[in-house]
């Protein structure tokens, strides 16, 4: 990236992506570097051919006083994915969601084919964009190094590495101040708010969403915002094996909305959001068939 501060933003946000896993640390990381280990982690991660994984994912809502919690969402997912021919298959269910409680998709010769409890749905044409989404792997699968060396000290203020028996682990720091973070990049926080809405004024011209969007934005990037939001301690951890391939993934956070945001007039509350993933079978032969 041109731009110093969005080459900040690009470290935090590729680190974010890249750290998932589980288990609690031993000892610190001996023979690898944590830039060099996330550096392997990502470069094994895109060249990578296929790989299977088994996700759950579950949000619960309470109220700000934390007296009563309901879970809103509750999900698993199990699919497969084979990056070179960009095909793959996948089955998940949406409880308290009628008409997707069990659903089925596959990605097959440019086509998103589905079946939502039994029923086929409309295939969805996508052959124009397979070719742009093999271009754009290949080259990230060309990318050398995405952590420099001269990035390894930023990079230690959020991401503790650790060596296991098994392989690594890599999770996000839980002593990060969240008003800290955001003055540090405040201006690249004002380039974000920046560019998202004038993302949104190339697809609206409502000016009931833009200043909907516009409030949203300001909610959410400020300072008081990152200072709660990390004092909650996010966990983003990945754990790998030793050939560097993710293994496990846990990224668990929770965020409010208080009475002063009109946009989520009547959610109010504490919401907690729990992804884990499981990843194997990399590199197999991925069997794929309309639902």
């Amino acid at each position: 990236m041109k731009n110093k501060g969005w080459k900040k933003l690009g470290l935090l946000s590729l680190t974010a992506t890249v750290l998932w896993g589980v288990g609690a640390p031993s000892v610190q990381a001996q023979d690898i570097t944590t830039d060099e280990l996330v550096n392997r982690v990502i470069k094994t991660s895109l060249q990578s051919k296929s790989v299977h994984t088994k996700l759950k994912v579950s949000m619960t809502h309470s109220d700000l006083e934390e007296n009563h919690t309901q879970t809103v969402l509750k999900s698993e997912l199990d699919a497969s994915f084979d990056l070179d021919k960009m095909a793959g298959k996948a089955e998940f269910g949406l409880a308290k969601f009628p008409g997707a409680s069990k659903v089925k998709l596959a990605l097959l010769d440019g086509y998103l084919y589905g079946k939502a409890d039994g029923k086929e749905l409309e295939p969805i044409d996508l052959k124009s964009q397979v070719p742009s989404w093999k271009s754009d792997l290949e080259n990230l699968r060309q990318v050398e190094t995405w952590i420099s060396p001269q990035d390894s000290g930023e990079l230690a203020k959020y991401v503790q590495s650790v060596q296991e028996d098994q392989g690594y682990l890599l999770q996000l720091s839980e002593t990060i101040d969240g008003k800290q973070l955001y003055r540090d990049y405040q201006q690249l926080w004002d380039q974000v708010k920046q560019e998202a809405l004038h993302q949104l004024l190339l697809e609206t011209s409502n000016p009931n969403i833009y200043g909907d969007f516009a409030s949203f934005i300001d909610y959410v990037l400020n300072e008081e915002a990152f200072g709660a939001f990390m004092a909650r301690k996010p966990k983003i951890l990945v754990q790998t094996d030793k050939d560097f391939r993710v293994t496990h993934v846990t990224i668990d956070f929770q965020f409010s909305i208080d009475q002063g945001m009109d946009l989520f007039s009547g959610l109010t509350g504490i919401f907690h959001v729990k992804l884990e993933a499981d990843l194997d079978q990399y590199d197999q032969a991925v069997s794929v068939e309309k639902p």
